[in-house]
């Protein structure tokens, strides 16, 4: 757990520097569709995002999260609202993130307990490829840390490939860590 922790913050570092890609919802009318695939040890998910930008400093989402091949769990809904803080919102040139506050159906561990999150994203443009930081809390009858960092690269016009490390992190002793490679596509349209 620490090598993770470790790790995240060292992405936080070396993307606190200027960067200059858009966050994920964020933007003057930007709708976005994301389908990504989770592999781990704890089983398959795959994930389905939308998400619009009202304005360059608010926007929304909504994922689904569906496991696959294991029984007796359920898919999950989240929603969204991403913003820049009034206060902060001048700083964004150098320093591309959004906060995220939200409400989750349930869970990894449990799909029947509903909660609440939190969590922000950065993103950072690296010539034509597009590195990534989403971390969020989620808490409702356990509370679950979920981190993962990538890479978004063009595969097709306006088609991004995507493909990161996943972390979903929980208190509860069953579910424990579970961690793996996240893989899909991003589309702007």
């Amino acid at each position: 757990m620490k090598k993770i922790i470790l790790l995240l913050v060292l992405s936080v570092l070396i993307l606190s520097s200027s960067a200059m890609a858009s966050t994920l919802n964020l933007g003057t009318d930007v709708y976005r569709f994301q389908m990504t695939n989770f592999h781990s040890g704890e089983g398959d998910f795959i994930q389905v995002d939308l998400g619009y930008g009202v304005d360059k400093y608010t926007g929304y989402g909504i994922s689904v999260i569906a496991p696959y091949d294991q029984d007796g769990k359920e898919a999950i809904a989240e929603l969204e609202y991403q913003f820049i803080p009034q206060s902060k919102r001048g700083t964004r040139k150098n320093f591309n993130y959004a906060f995220k506050l939200g409400g989750v159906s349930g869970t990894f561990v449990d799909s029947s307990k509903s909660g609440l999150k939190a969590g922000f994203i950065i993103e950072r443009a690296l010539e034509d490829k597009l590195m990534y930081l989403d971390l969020d809390m989620v808490a409702g009858s356990d509370t679950i840390f979920d981190g993962e960092i990538g890479f978004c690269g063009e595969i097709a016009e306006g088609v991004l490939g995507v493909i990161g490390f996943k972390v979903a992190a929980s208190n509860d002793e069953d579910f424990g860590t579970a961690t793996g490679v996240n893989y899909g596509i991003k589309i702007d349209f």
